[in-house]
């Protein structure tokens, strides 16, 4: 029997299909870690108790905001969870300053290999053929959780402006 009830005193957790996150906010940073510690601690009493493991491997902190530390690693019982400027989460790409560079480079470069896939088929297909391709792999990235990292700075989103339009 899976228990789905744990206590997290200071962060909150959400989850989507194996993945596990959480999210604490404070002004003061080694008071956040320490806050951030002892929930994790907890999570990890759920894991436990559920026959799940952590993979610590695949668990990374990040801080935002404008002032952040210097990414020391966060020590929980006897594991540590590296610290990064950057973790992917649902397939976004966020970074701790939130300026969306890294996540418009990674859908740069997945469009640009969708480019070279359809330039290479373009002349044996038909145009509805080349419609649905260019939907499917360009157009979808575009709009994958645009509400959130479409508002970066025009000059970040110049490099997905030229290739929208080298695509089309």
């Amino acid at each position: 029997m899976i228990y789905l009830i744990v206590l997290l005193i200071h962060s909150k957790a959400t989850l989507f299909a194996d993945d596990t996150t959480i999210l604490a906010i404070s002004d003061d940073v080694m008071q956040l870690k320490s806050d951030i510690a002892i929930d994790l601690v907890q999570l990890k009493k759920w894991f436990t108790a559920n026959k799940l493991t952590l993979n610590i491997d695949k668990t990374y902190g990040c801080e935002f905001g404008i002032k952040t530390s210097n990414n020391d690693p966060l020590i929980v019982d006897d594991f540590e969870i590296k610290m990064s400027n950057s973790v992917k989460y649902l397939g976004v790409h966020v970074d701790s300053k939130l300026n969306w560079k890294n996540h418009i480079s990674y859908v740069c470069n997945k469009i640009s290999r969708a480019i070279g896939v359809i330039a290479k088929v373009r002349h044996n297909v038909n145009m509805k053929t080349l419609l649905l391709m260019y939907n499917s792999l360009i157009h979808s990235h575009l709009l994958y959780c645009i509400e959130i990292w479409g508002t970066a700075y025009t000059t970040s989103l110049q490099p997905l402006y030229l290739l929208q339009k080298r695509a089309v």
